[in-house]
């Protein structure tokens, strides 16, 4: 959830996810009885758990204790997502791991969170060795501070975690997934930054439930083998057609890598 706890923007997203064919589940980590109404209650609300680390990671593994009383979710393939404050807890899940936070276990089924504008510069837990869930870091060039994601990077680094940052620019500031966040300077919608941090969160749950790609293969030396058979004017001819130039830059292209390859 965002700061102003749940609310249907919560449910919106929920709702994209459910069409892709995952189970969605929008937790409200505040709870019923907290105060939601004005700007003053969001600050008391977030600050009282960001505060308090027992309480905000408590609340949080409660959201999974039930979702996994639904039997048709399958807890070997979980993921998290989270909005500003939400997205703060799921760098803090990052940082802890399974099993770093005292008394308190995430499932292990817990592959992936991804953290949207989670807001950095208010802190987030010590990192802690052990297991973890990949991490998806969707950032405004203009809301995370360099030093911030620096100090992030150090931090993932320094316990082997798994991790993707993504920084969106230029002038992406704060909540530029919001459909209506409108506060130039502060919160603003962008919806380049929207569109490419979902897709790449749709492409990045592709990956932690059903396998990463390995990377590109090498074409073999067969392959490379491309004699475009040029006309005298130089255009290449495709069963007596003229190919498009699209396709001679491509020709050429691969031709340059293969003769790379093979010298």
């Amino acid at each position: 959830q965002d700061w102003n706890g749940m609310n249907v923007y919560e449910k919106d997203r929920a709702y994209l996810l459910a069409q892709q064919g995952y189970v969605a589940f929008a937790a409200d980590i505040y709870g019923v009885n907290t105060p939601k109404e004005t700007q003053s209650d969001w600050v008391a609300a977030s600050s009282s758990h960001s505060s308090n680390a027992t309480k905000y990671m408590n609340k949080i593994h409660g959201a999974f204790t039930k979702l996994l009383t639904y039997d048709f979710v399958d807890s070997s393939k979980l993921a998290a997502m989270g909005y500003c404050f939400g997205g703060t807890g799921m760098v803090n899940l990052a940082m802890v791991g399974h099993n770093g936070f005292p008394n308190v276990a995430f499932p292990m089924g817990l592959l992936g969170v991804v953290s949207f504008h989670g807001g950095l510069s208010s802190g987030y837990a010590a990192p802690v060795a052990g297991t973890r869930p990949r991490l998806l870091l969707h950032s405004g060039g203009k809301d995370d501070s360099n030093d911030a994601i620096s100090k992030l990077t150090n931090d993932l680094e320094g316990v082997g975690a798994k991790y993707e940052l993504t920084r969106y620019g230029p002038n992406v500031v704060h909540s530029f997934t919001d459909w209506d966040a409108n506060v130039p300077g502060r919160g603003m919608y962008d919806d380049r930054a929207d569109y490419r941090s979902w897709g790449d969160t749709m492409d990045f749950l592709s990956k932690i439930f059903f396998g990463d790609g390995k990377g590109t293969m090498k074409p073999t030396a067969a392959q490379c083998n491309m004699n475009p058979g040029a006309n005298a004017a130089g255009t290449q001819v495709v069963n007596g057609a003229m190919a498009s130039s699209r396709a001679q830059v491509m020709a050429l292209t691969l031709s340059l890598i293969c003769s790379a390859w093979t010298m």
